[in-house]
């Protein structure tokens, strides 16, 4: 039974045929820890995400989920709510769990990298595990990383808004100054530069929440700015910035024109759907957990970085003859 279930040496289509159906009518199935002890793989792989409550992950998760699947692996999944010690203790345990893999989606600081990548080498002394980089790359040629054209997307979002009109565009960023998110601010500072709006930018900061885009909206418009443009770090900071527009009486987008970042499925079922830069967030994931059991498999010969386009949504946020259309899962 063993040669047919492991397919690890020839065994005639008769038999293997006759052991299928028993397999079948036994609901037999084969047991994980005894098959890693005897090839030193567990068929595990540890993710290692910010925060789960993001309802940008799901769709990333599902890429993941369904690949690794595929290929027989099952995910041990980690959330570390965006804190570096309960991620850093979380790759410790996922390491004396003897993982296969580890895809790691890190919240570490920029000013962080340099220490937490020797953290990353310490970790590794004993046994390598192979460690894919979601969303950011950290500076490393050492790690296989999956990113997203950040920077294209900020530039698409902000000539955008120019292009219908605005000219007045403030950008609201995240606290974290984080790569992916600095990249998104270079490209809307070099679209206001290249239209001669210079003396234009405005930058603003907040966490990456809708009650933190709600928040920072109020009280930009109570203390009386003046603006015509908005991009949003993200959709829910988006989502939450138009609700205080709407309720203290400005149109969109006559008045304040908006437009998100990531695509996720609610930008299009709110009131004004919002336009957005789509990420391909189940690719993503997928690219990712490509690279992983590709590293596990010694079937890359050096670690890669993988770039996924991005691409402009329009919608009634900025042009009210913009895509009305619902996207009930925002892949």
């Amino acid at each position: 039974m063993s040669y047919v279930l492991n397919k690890n040496k020839y065994v005639s289509p008769e038999l293997t045929e006759k052991v299928n159906k028993s397999v079948e009518k036994l609901d037999y199935y084969a047991n994980p820890v005894a098959r890693s002890l005897r090839n030193k793989k567990t068929h595990t792989i540890g993710i290692v995400l910010q925060n789960i409550r993001n309802i940008f992950f799901p769709q990333v998760l599902a890429g993941l989920e369904e690949y690794a699947r595929a290929n027989d692996y099952n995910l041990q999944f980690v959330n570390t709510y965006n804190d570096i010690h309960t991620e850093r203790r979380a790759l410790a345990s996922l390491k004396n769990m003897w993982v296969d893999g580890i895809i790691l989606d890190s919240c570490v600081s920029e000013s962080e990298k340099g220490e937490y990548l020797e953290f990353l080498k310490g970790l590794n002394m004993e046994k390598e595990i192979p460690i894919v980089m979601l969303e950011r790359n950290l500076g490393s040629p050492d790690y296989s990383a999956v990113l997203v054209d950040n920077y294209t997307g900020g530039l698409l979002a902000a000539r955008h808004l120019i292009e219908t009109g605005k000219n007045k565009i403030i950008h609201i960023t995240d606290n974290n100054n984080w790569c992916m998110t600095s990249n998104r601010m270079l490209g809307y500072l070099d679209a206001m530069r290249e239209h001669g709006l210079e003396a234009n930018i405005e930058i603003h900061r907040c966490d990456m929440t809708a009650f933190d885009g709600y928040n920072l909206m109020k009280g930009l418009l109570f203390h009386g700015a003046s603006f015509d443009g908005v991009f949003a770090v993200n959709d829910q900071v988006a989502i939450g910035a138009m609700k205080a527009a709407k309720e203290l009486g400005r149109s969109i987008p006559e008045d304040i024109a908006f437009v998100g970042f990531d695509n996720i499925f609610v930008s299009s079922m709110i009131d004004t759907p919002l336009t957005t830069v789509h990420v391909p967030k189940y690719e993503l994931g997928k690219t990712a957990e490509t690279l992983l059991l590709r590293t596990i498999d010694q079937k890359l010969e050096a670690p890669e970085v993988v770039t996924l386009p991005v691409k402009l949504i329009v919608r009634q946020s900025t042009d009210l003859r913009g895509d009305n259309s619902w996207e009930l899962f925002g892949w």
